[in-house]
Formats: structure tokens, C-alpha cells, sequence
């Protein structure tokens, strides 16, 4: 499966400590990814965005090219069979989107923020969280690693 070969290939590159790092970062900002709606296994490209940013802080680079080189956001190839009741719809995340969870995060979570706005990203609004215009507005500071 797509996501099996992903987590080993980033395993591989980054060794286990990307995602013990990432499990400690979720932690720390008290985020479940799977309550973001919809609720898992229910296809999400918000999750998915909030997922590639938390293990590119971990990795220390942009990691949305090689998440979707994996075809994360396609349907897999067994998704009728394992889940007959959920309809898939592909979808796209981009690098901008996974940049802009991140400048919100370290805005929200690196310093004083309401306790609602945490709470709206946590629930995978972190635009409204944050405050955040589209991101192609924005520029790319803050997010944590180089640019390449």
C-alpha cells in the first residue's frame, strides 16, 4: 500500500527518530489527527496537509513532494474493499498549505494564544485559527528548515 511504502521509505531516509519526533510534537500540541473531520479512515486532504507538516518540522524539510510521490491522496487500490461504505475523492495538498499549518502552529503553540484558537487548530481550521489569508499571499518564513 501506498502509505506502507511512504512510511518506509521516510524511514529509511530519516531513520526512526522522524517519527518518534512527530508523535512528540502531536503530543506536545495536544492534536489528533484523526479527529480532524472527517473522521478517520474517511479520506482527508486536511489531515493529510496537518500530517506532512508535522513530520516536515520533524525532518527538518518540506516533505509534501515525496508524501504525494507515494500517491497519498489517490485512492488505494483495495480502499472499495476495505472501506464499501466510504466513498473516496482524490485530492492534492500543496507545499504552501503544509507551510501555512506551520507558520500557524509556531504563531499558536510557540507562544501566548487563546485557548480557542488552539482549539480551532486542532480541529484542522488553522486558517481560522490563525487569522492565515490563502497562502499564496503569504510568504514562507517561519516554517522551520530550508528552503531548496
Amino acid at each position: 500500500e501506498p502509505d506502507h511504502e511512504l512510511y518506509w521509505a521516510l524511514h529509511e531516509r530519516f531513520g526512526f527518530g522522524l517519527f518518534a519526533e512527530t508523535l512528540r510534537l502531536l503530543r506536545q500540541d495536544g492534536l489528533d489527527l484523526g479527529e480532524i473531520e472527517p473522521p478517520w479512515p474517511h479520506p482527508s486532504p486536511v489531515r493529510t496537509a496537518y500530517t506532512i507538516a508535522y513530520l516536515s518540522i520533524a525532518a527538518g524539510e518540506n516533505l509534501t513532494t515525496t508524501v504525494l510521490s507515494f500517491g497519498i491522496g489517490r485512492e488505494p487500490g483495495d480502499w472499495a474493499e476495505v472501506h464499501p461504505e466510504i466513498p473516496f475523492e482524490a485530492y492534492a495538498v500543496s507545499a504552501d498549505e503544509v507551510e501555512g499549518i506551520q507558520r500557524a502552529r509556531e504563531e499558536l503553540f510557540g507562544g501566548p494564544a487563546s485557548e480557542t484558537a488552539r482549539a480551532k487548530f486542532r480541529a484542522g481550521k488553522w486558517r481560522e485559527a490563525s487569522g492565515a489569508e490563502p497562502s499564496a499571499s503569504r510568504g514562507t518564513q517561519g516554517t522551520g528548515y530550508d528552503q531548496h
